[in-house]
């Protein structure tokens, strides 16, 4: 990645290919072994770390195409990368955090979870770690331990939206909306196009009798993103009942 040996390498792979080309026609052992053994050596050099780079530098290009590969939506080549990212460097914490999205990616709720308790074991103060946690959990269908992490991310940064909406479906489906319409209302101003937000914000209205204000937010929210807006509108009009842990929801959002 850092040192620019991958023109020469190319180089020398391509004179590699076209002397085994040519030993190959004409039958020669002589030349063929040698350039058989030449590209061998080419392709054990291009799966190693560039000659001279520290691990820890090779780990973390491992890190940043990793977080590259999610953001274009590719995670199974992301968990290639940071699996190999933190074979060279398993203190980096932030990779448990990047390990356990591309999990998440690939639909492995149980191992995203896993990762995710690693990376806030390590780093216990950082509010990204338990609210992506509180996510994995909610997949696997463990609702009060998806409450308390997200209520722990709340703790650490009150400000943080995600938190705040997820912590809001799980009490909206514990039949606690007072406490759901406190938090899906202070984030309407912040986060107005947000779809997921504008289908919760939909299922409050209606759920006060105001059907104008919820066809608003609803029609709004399907113009933006229609099947963001329909997995939404699936999982907050859903009648699944979730419990709330002992002891939660007393306090005020």
């Amino acid at each position: 990645f850092r040192i620019p040996l991958w023109p020469a390498l190319a180089m020398a792979a391509g004179g590699g290919a076209a002397g085994l080309w040519e030993a190959a026609r004409a039958r020669n052992g002589r030349r063929f072994l040698p350039a058989a053994g030449a590209a061998a050596a080419l392709a054990l050099i291009s799966r190693s770390p560039v000659p001279g780079a520290p691990p820890d530098d090779w780990a973390r290009d491992l890190f940043l195409r990793a977080n590259a590969r999610l953001d274009r939506g590719d995670p199974d080549g992301a968990l290639a990368d940071i699996r190999e990212s933190l074979s060279l460097d398993p203190e980096n914490a932030d990779a448990r955090l990047t390990l356990g999205n591309a999990l998440f990616g690939r639909g492995d709720f149980a191992g995203a979870a896993e990762a995710y308790r690693e990376y806030v074991r390590r780093d216990p103060d950082e509010p990204r770690g338990w609210n992506n946690l509180g996510a994995a959990l909610s997949e696997l269908g463990a609702w009060p331990d998806a409450y308390r992490a997200y209520l722990r991310a709340l703790e650490l940064r009150p400000s943080h939206r995600s938190a705040r909406l997820n912590a809001a479906f799980i009490e909206w489906r514990a039949g606690r909306r007072d406490l759901a319409a406190r938090r899906l209302e202070s984030l309407a101003d912040e986060i107005p196009d947000h779809v997921p937000l504008r289908i919760a914000l939909a299922a409050l209205a209606e759920s006060r009798g105001d059907t104008a204000r919820a066809d608003a937010w609803r029609s709004g929210a399907y113009a933006r993103d229609a099947n963001a807006a329909e997995r939404a509108r699936r999982e907050w009009e859903s009648p699944l009942r979730i419990p709330l842990p002992d002891g939660a929801g007393r306090d005020d959002p």
